[in-house]
């Protein structure tokens, strides 16, 4: 009986002891996820940095100035800027706006922001689960 109780337990730890080491992957994996995640948001974000900076120049530039168009990637057509202080923005849905240089480089900004946010909450959950996989680690060193 003594026996067979010990087994028993011993049984029950490995079974705990295979449960933490599987919530141990998991958290592993999701760590990796979030860590994806905040590298598509920092290249999100270094996109909207170049774009904003380009529209800084971009009011710089005379009318009837001779500019390139980016077409696709690396390919570009001359153009004749006729007007500098406006920009036609996609609003969705096949539509587009005119709106000034300054309100467009606001609506980045803002975009930027919400960015930041995420990259902030983001952060933050990648450090919780880390402390929470890093107790679990230990956990399992000690059995």
């Amino acid at each position: 009986p003594r026996v067979m109780k010990k087994v028993i337990e011993t049984d029950k730890e490995k079974k705990q002891t295979e449960q933490k080491y599987m919530q141990h992957q998991m958290q592993t994996e999701y760590l990796k996820a979030i860590q994806q995640q905040l590298q598509q948001l920092e290249m999100q974000t270094a996109e909207l940095e170049a774009t904003n900076a380009a529209l800084g120049e971009f009011s710089n530039i005379k009318t009837e100035s001779e500019i390139l168009i980016p077409l696709a990637g690396g390919i570009f057509a001359k153009a004749i800027l006729k007007d500098n202080s406006e920009l036609i923005v996609n609003i969705g849905g096949k539509a587009s706006v005119c709106k000034p240089v300054a309100d467009v480089q606001k609506m980045l900004s803002e975009q930027m922001n919400e960015i930041r946010m995420a990259q902030s909450q983001l952060t933050t959950q990648m450090e919780q689960m880390a402390a929470q996989a890093s107790s679990l680690e230990e956990e399992l060193g000690g059995q």
